[in-house]
């Protein structure tokens, strides 16, 4: 058996891999946790990751998120910049006259960044135009831009607001969103002290009315527990570890534009940008307030579907982690994992080992691939390593397990799927 063991990741405590506890976590009907949800509340909790999170709603921000220092309407007027300003925040929108002028306002005082607001109205039928023009007269000609033209969808509007964009940084913002007005500065600074190509922030995810959404904390949660480029690497076939609206990014990752497709345009373009080796990194400070309501187009069209998302992974996988592989493990022997060993097998890559905790299928063969424990994973040759677990916390314990057990590196020749 491994022994138990701690290390930092990110300067914060990690707890040490313990097989109890991880079987304790993906099977808790072997130990009876099942009908004992506060131990197994306890068993989780105790494993938690300990980065910085929001507590609050909107309506209860602490002094570092408070709208204190917010442009508000009527207080400033047009102020030119040098032609290349160093921030071009781009804000598509269709049928935003709600929230658009809370949403640009909340980002704070644009020119304290020397930052212009590229806004592309995409066809819309309501009285965003006008809203648009407002915000614009408010804050000056030079400092934001409007462009508008027939309604062609996110993917068009967000490409044509990259090319009028002129900054050598591009920040993603959605319409029905809210930022902290210390956003752009503190991503900024980051990436510059942290050398990022791209950099997103922590989230708070909420209702329209600014309260945490209930149903969304456990991927929230996942969300804000993925902060450094080696997590980020490794839990991208997960899901995209850092949310679109929340990102800035250097002018020439944002020009590898958002594709058409059977694939979520923004996970497609964060994958091909971690493909291309750009750095991507997270502020751990909570900057972003992401708003969930039945309308986002991320419940209305197939292209966010479940199988969408699935397409997205196994083209990006086949042309990058898996490309040139024949041979590899693989851990997790429960219904997460038995789909993709079949699509490896499909491909003609051959599962040396799969691993799991689960006592009566340890020493078993499934697929026609032999069940080991943790500690009986061989190194010698040394094969990369494809987990999928579906649970988090199970995630958690094995990331655990790989640094501090294994040779493998996250990221570079183990990788997290779902």
């Amino acid at each position: 058996m491994v022994s138990n063991c701690s290390r930092c990741v990110n300067g914060i405590p990690s707890p040490g891999f313990d097989v109890e506890i991880l079987r304790a976590i993906l099977y808790p009907q072997i130990n009876g946790l099942e009908s004992n949800p506060g131990k197994n509340d306890a068993l989780q909790k105790q494993y938690t990751h300990t980065a910085d999170r929001p507590g609050h709603s909107i309506a209860h921000r602490s002094t570092e998120t408070s709208m204190t220092g917010q442009i508000s309407p009527g207080t400033h007027t047009s102020e030119s910049f040098p032609v290349a300003p160093e921030i071009s925040v781009i804000l598509p929108v269709y049928n935003g006259e709600n929230t658009l002028e809370k949403a640009v306002y909340s980002l704070g005082c644009l020119k304290k960044v020397n930052a212009e607001l590229v806004i592309v109205d995409d066809g819309s039928s309501d009285g965003t135009s006008h809203v648009a023009g407002k915000i614009q007269s408010q804050l000056g000609r030079d400092r934001v831009r409007i462009l508008s033209g027939s309604h062609r969808g996110v993917v068009d509007a967000a490409n044509r607001a990259i090319d009028a964009s002129r900054g050598r940084w591009i920040a993603r913002m959605d319409a029905d969103d809210w930022s902290s007005p210390h956003r752009l500065r503190r991503q900024l600074e980051y990436a510059r002290q942290h050398n990022l190509d791209v950099v997103s922030s922590l989230v708070k995810i909420v209702s329209p009315d600014g309260h945490p959404v209930l149903s969304l904390e456990g991927y929230e949660n996942w969300l804000n527990q993925c902060l450094s480029p080696e997590e980020i690497l490794a839990a991208r076939f997960i899901e995209l570890p850092i949310p679109n609206p929340t990102i800035l990014a250097k002018r020439e990752v944002f020009e590898l534009k958002y594709r058409h497709g059977n694939f979520p345009e923004d996970y497609d373009m964060w994958l091909r940008a971690a493909a291309c080796g750009f750095r991507i990194g997270k502020v751990p400070r909570t900057l972003y307030w992401w708003t969930d309501h039945p309308n986002r187009l991320t419940r209305n069209q197939s292209i966010y579907t479940k199988a969408a998302f699935i397409n997205a992974k196994k083209e990006h996988l086949v042309n990058g982690p898996l490309q040139g592989v024949t041979q590899c493990d693989f851990w997790g022997a429960g219904a997460e994992g038995k789909s993709w060993i079949l699509w490896f097998q499909k491909l003609g890559i051959h599962i040396r080992t799969l691993v799991d905790v689960h006592p009566g299928k340890i020493g078993q063969t499934i697929h026609g691939i032999p069940v080991i424990s943790p500690d009986q994973i061989p190194t010698a040759p040394l094969f990369p390593i494809f987990i999928a677990v579906g649970v988090p916390e199970g995630r958690r314990q094995i990331h655990n397990f790989i640094i501090n057990h294994l040779p493998h590196t996250p990221g570079q020749d183990a990788w997290f799927l779902a």
